[in-house]
């Protein structure tokens, strides 16, 4: 079981705090996946986003100190009746249109770059961007909005599916456990995307107790890539069979129109 994380920023204070968490409940449930924390991406930062073989999460992290009121529109705030605040300044004010921003800057130079980093069959099949060009929706990425340590008691949130507004405690459970449609991975690719984005490893600080960590061996690996190759060539043979089968109805079609 491997845990990496990169950063572009060192993280400091309840930012740390967040990865030891996310790492430690990776390593007790035996999952192997990458964090980048704290990375530019075309001039916005993201502060979590969280890889794995089967699944891609965003995370943007809050750090409050009272119920926190806000919608897809206009700005959120932070607090009770007598004491509310606005809960950041500047485009920071609605955490959701901000997460938004970010997912489609990120998609966007995923999709630009995917070249470098993906196989070249990966490549051809997979996409971060929708396309009404394609037949196939494009790889998902999960919006969680995490507050720290949790979302407090008598908030009042009004959110459409685009994100989650989560407490630090699912918020984890969820990277950790799900997995995200149409998405299929390999170590080398999610290394090779670190470096392309020029993050850094970074060491945890306080490591995990040594009887949680199970080292998993190079034929296990192997097998974990043989493994994603299926599942493409998989996905590829279906698309072949639907554009077959398009291709048979539109002559049937032909021919049934010319024939007297």
């Amino acid at each position: 079981m491997t845990v990496n994380i990169w950063v572009g920023r060192a993280p400091q204070g309840y930012e740390a705090q967040a990865l030891r968490q996310v790492a430690a409940s990776a390593i007790e449930a035996g999952v192997d996946c990458h964090l980048f924390a704290n990375f530019l991406v075309s001039g916005r930062e993201i502060d979590l986003l969280l890889l794995k073989r089967d699944g891609i999460f965003l995370v943007e992290l809050k750090q409050v100190g009272g119920v926190v009121r806000g919608a897809i529109n206009g700005d959120w705030s932070v607090g009770d009746g007598r004491t509310r605040q606005i809960l950041a300044g500047g485009s920071h004010a609605n955490p959701y249109q901000q997460m938004l921003s970010q997912y489609r800057v990120l998609t966007e130079w995923l999709e630009a770059h995917k070249q470098s980093f993906l196989e070249p069959y990966a490549a051809s099949v997979t996409h971060f961007r929708p396309d009404k060009r394609r037949r196939h929706a494009p790889a998902k990425i999960r919006s969680l909005l995490a507050f720290y340590p949790q979302l407090p008691a008598g908030s009042a949130l009004s959110l459409d599916w685009k994100v989650e507004a989560v407490g630090m405690a699912e918020m984890t459970q969820i990277v950790v456990q799900e997995s995200t449609p149409r998405v299929s991975l390999i170590e080398p690719e999610i290394v090779a995307l670190a470096r392309q984005l020029n993050l850094k490893p970074w060491a945890l600080q306080a490591a995990a107790p040594a009887h949680r960590v199970q080292t998993r061996s190079t034929r296990e690996r192997w097998l974990d890539a043989k493994l994603s190759l299926i599942e493409r060539l998989i996905r590829r043979l279906d698309s072949y069979r639907q554009q077959l089968h398009a291709q048979r109805r539109n002559e049937c079609f032909t021919t049934a129109s010319q024939a007297p």
